[in-house]
């Protein structure tokens, strides 16, 4: 019994000494990246955000405990796995978090969660980071052990829209100082009251009072007096050189 111990004592001796692993290659001590899309989007539109694991080793279990961003500019409205054969899926949306499961150590390399934003109006372009909080763990010998995750951050360039359907006064917001304007447009012109807008909103060839009385109907009930074919003019082109894309007014 004494010799049986003392063989065990030297074995992890010896294991201590030179470092080596009694886990599978890889496994606690693999580094895994995550990495969150970079884009361009129109501020007040929604743009979809992907977050890519590159794991060196297969896993049992990935989740998110955290998803941080600015809520000022922009709101969080879904969450998609995009992992299919995970025997669990779960997404939390109150507590704001969520994990993916298997029976075995599976490899999940690539795009596994889809984050949709609605982008808040902006007067000038910003800069907004989104990231999460991730938890990445293997399976050994039926004990989960937890892996380390790298993140890098996606970076959003919101772009001030050029033109918002409904702002008649130009200040990038619709709200009841638009109709007046546009009243007060109609009753005194141009000069007095300027606008660079196309305010046909009731689409029946000329810009008249009734076009004042509409914009007002479609801020009380925007989904029965719609403003042409949306809310905002401008496109984002496809992606450049330098991974975005480039801004075009129309």
């Amino acid at each position: 019994m004494k010799n049986f111990s003392r063989a065990i004592s030297l074995i992890l001796t010896v294991v201590l000494l030179l470092g080596i692993s009694l886990l599978p290659v890889g496994a606690a001590e693999a580094a895994c990246n995550l990495t969150l899309e970079n884009k361009k989007v129109i501020a007040g539109q929604d743009v979809t955000v992907d977050v890519m694991l590159d794991a060196p080793v297969s896993v049992i279990s990935f989740g998110v405990d955290d998803i941080v961003y600015d809520s000022e500019l922009m709101t969080l409205t879904s969450v998609e796995w995009l992992v299919e054969d995970a025997t669990i899926s779960a997404w939390d949306e109150e507590a704001g978090k969520g994990a993916i499961a298997f029976a075995e150590n599976t490899e999940i390399s690539g795009a596994v969660l889809r984050l949709t934003f609605k982008t808040t109006v902006v007067k000038v372009h910003n800069d907004a980071m989104v990231s999460v909080v991730p938890v990445a763990k293997v399976d050994v010998d039926g004990v989960d052990n937890a892996l380390d995750v790298s993140v890098n951050g996606g970076l959003l360039n919101l772009l001030a829209p050029s033109k918002l359907i409904g702002d008649v006064d130009g200040n990038l917001e619709v709200n009841g100082d638009d109709y007046v304007y546009l009243l007060y447009n109609t009753l005194f012109g141009d000069e007095l009251y300027p606008t660079e807008k196309d305010c046909d909103y009731n689409e029946d060839g000329v810009v008249s009072d009734d076009d004042a009385v509409y914009l007002m109907k479609h801020q009380l009930f925007p989904e029965d007096y719609p403003l042409n074919d949306g809310e905002m003019s401008g496109s984002v082109s496809d992606k450049d050189e330098d991974g975005f894309g480039e801004w075009i007014p129309f």
